[in-house]
């Protein structure tokens, strides 16, 4: 019995480190996907400098959080939902910027 015990709660700790290990990775390739965004819109002149420098700077406070929330080596639920909340907050705020009446 202890034995069962003891492996069913390895496994579910390999679970829980897993999901929050998944979560970062898609956090990551989503921010630089979303930095590859902004850079091909200055490149094409969709956006202005002013519009660039405010995306970068949205991009870096979702870096800085990102940071911040694995300091302490997990990730909880609530903390991926917001990360998630707001990277897709700035994926939308990339193509409104881009999609604008404004040009280089």
């Amino acid at each position: 019995m202890k034995k069962a015990t003891l492996i069913l709660t390895m496994l579910s700790i390999f679970v829980f480190i897993g999901i929050g290990t998944a979560c970062a990775n898609t956090a990551g390739k989503r921010l630089n996907n979303q930095s590859r965004r902004i850079e091909r819109g200055v490149c094409s002149g969709q956006l202005t400098r002013q519009e660039a420098r405010t995306l970068y700077e949205q991009q870096r406070r979702i870096r800085n959080y990102k940071k911040a929330v694995w300091a302490d080596g997990r990730l909880t639920a609530r903390e991926a939902a917001w990360l998630k909340k707001k990277q897709k907050w700035a994926s939308h705020r990339i193509y409104r910027l881009k999609h604008n009446w404004r040009t280089r």
